[in-house]
């Protein structure tokens, strides 16, 4: 580096703080041998900065962050170049004009039809008004109130107040009217509360009496101004912040928007395709979205899933294309017991990255644990689509292997609820129609009592190999397997009592039923051998007489 361009220490000591080690390392192999040392910036360094930032790096990054440090490196004469600085500002020379001739200007500009504001200074019933204007709106807008200029308006031009029709006017009050001649010699101004011909003011300012909410927002503003500097109000001023003013901005100084401005001549022409806006924005939402996906696997990690959801879903929404928030949201999904939307998430990342090896890993367990729920369902067809695909992405995975194997072998011809060797007739007896009842009632029951007994085919946990990697993945899959086979043995236990309980009410009832109507057969025969009983009593008693 050329010893006649003197460099800021302070921005190159800053500069390699931040971006720590490597720009040093690079700074040394393409400068001068020691040209930190010479600066005086070898000692003494800093790298608190970049350590804290160095947490947040990603390796998609690495190769940016060092176009970055070589760009700073090459430039530096002109990124670091030292200028001398000034203790104050440089001193201007302001253009003097005397008061006499402010007043007599302010008169110039303004012409008849222009809406005058002021206060009244005098009121007189036979001579009209007296009063002093603050703000002139025309061709020319302007503050008057600090020149000494005064306005009258004749007894003629007046309009009574309709609040106090008999009084009229008092100092102080607040007027509205419109210019109908000027005298600038003497600094006045004639004025008319009626509209005339030259009036210019539209129909929603009203001549007359006024009340302070009524006057114009820009006297508001000029009266309650504080003592701000120039670059104060010019930033909080509507134009200011107008982008419509840049073009003309551009136009004013000779400058064409539509081109590329700059002082250095290392950035003239065209910039590199993956410096563009679109380009840059893509790299900063993957940098926020690695970000929101580091967050979710922590709480993932810690068991708060509600929390890891939000993350990895924001994450996503910022960078659709972030193949380990798919990777970690599909392994939170899988994990949940949603094993569709998992596969879904798989995928996507495997079309981004056909070589992530945890995609690849969480996929096929993830489709291996979907073949088994749709075992359960007597889905088999799907199971077997299942495995399948589980094979598709690893070749050898042994578990699926097994399972689809187990599938093609065994016929499925729907579930048996009674077992064939369980029915046999009894030989050369044939049952009446309440006994052959009796008889299936009994089979079906001992069949149904049979099946609830039968063990259900689960894979053991002792069979299970130790030396898995995804071991206590499997362990918690067999829990839950067993606490659902549990409660579903359970509820068919609740559904016999159930169904027993009814039957024996039923029994009861007809029972009941069928004691009543032999009771009421018995009272019925009763009643007639009583009335038997009396008609031979009276036929005996007619043949004695």
């Amino acid at each position: 580096m050329s010893q006649k361009t003197p460099l800021n220490r302070s921005l190159i000591q800053r500069t390699v703080e931040y971006h720590g080690k490597p720009l040093q390392k690079i700074w040394e192999s393409e400068l001068k041998p020691n040209e930190l040392y010479a600066l005086g910036i070898d000692d003494g360094l800093d790298f608190a900065v970049y350590m804290a930032r160095q947490k947040h790096f990603t390796l998609q990054e690495r190769a940016k962050r060092l176009k970055l440090q070589q760009f700073i490196v090459r430039n530096a004469n002109t990124l670091y170049r030292w200028y001398p600085s000034a203790s104050g500002e440089p001193e201007l020379d302001y253009k003097q004009s005397k008061f006499c001739s402010r007043k007599h200007a302010a008169c110039v500009t303004v012409q008849p039809g222009d809406v005058v504001y002021g206060t009244i200074t005098m009121f007189k019933h036979f001579a009209g008004v007296l009063f002093k204007p603050m703000f002139i709106v025309g061709n020319v807008t302007s503050y008057v109130r600090n020149k000494s200029i005064k306005g009258t308006i004749g007894k003629n031009e007046l309009i009574v107040p309709e609040q106090r029709p008999s009084k009229g006017y008092f100092p102080n009050d607040l007027i509205c009217c419109e210019v109908l001649d000027v005298a600038p010699d003497v600094r006045r101004l004639n004025c008319t509360m009626k509209r005339t011909p030259e009036s210019r003011a539209p129909e929603s300012i009203t001549y007359g009496l006024l009340c302070k909410e009524d006057m114009p927002e820009l006297y508001n503003l000029s009266s309650k101004r504080i003592n701000q500097s120039y670059d104060h109000y010019l930033e909080n001023s509507p134009s200011f912040n107008d982008p419509a003013c840049i073009e003309e901005l551009f136009h004013s100084v000779g400058l064409n928007s539509s081109e590329y401005c700059t002082n250095m001549s290392s950035l003239k022409g065209r910039y590199p395709s993956q410096e563009y806006a679109a380009e840059l924005r893509n790299s900063q939402n993957s940098k926020w979205a690695f970000r929101s996906v580091a967050q979710g696997i922590e709480h993932f990690k810690e068991g708060r899933h509600a929390e890891a959801f939000q993350c990895l879903n924001k994450a996503l929404s910022m960078d659709p294309r972030n193949v380990e928030g798919l990777v970690a949201r599909g392994a939170l999904y899988a994990n949940s017991g949603s094993f569709k939307k998992a596969v879904e998430d798989f995928e996507a990342a495997l079309k981004l990255n056909p070589s992530h090896a945890n995609a690849r890993k969480y996929m096929g367990e993830t489709l291996v644990a979907l073949g088994r729920s749709y075992e359960e369902e007597n889905r088999f067809e799907e199971a077997k689509k299942a495995y399948q695909d589980c094979l598709n992405i690893i070749p050898h995975h042994e578990e699926a292997q097994n399972s689809l194997e187990f599938l093609k072998s065994k016929p499925f011809t729907g579930k048996q609820i009674v077992e064939p060797t369980e029915l046999e007739l009894p030989s050369r007896v044939i049952p009446a129609p309440l006994a052959r009842t009796v008889v299936i009632r009994a089979v079906i029951r001992a069949a149904a009592l049979a099946a609830l007994r039968r063990p259900v085919p689960v894979r053991k946990f002792l069979e299970m190999p130790r030396d898995e990697e995804n071991y206590e993945e499997k362990v918690r899959r067999f829990v839950a397997e067993a606490n659902k086979y549990q409660k579903e043995r359970k509820q068919m236990e609740d559904k016999s009592k159930k169904k027993k309980k009814k039957d024996e009410k039923k029994a009861k009832k007809e029972s009941k039923k069928k004691r009543k109507s032999d009771e009421k057969k018995k009272s019925k025969k009763k009643d007639k051998g009583g009335d038997d009983d009396v008609w031979t009593k009276v036929a005996r008693m007619a043949s004695g007489a």
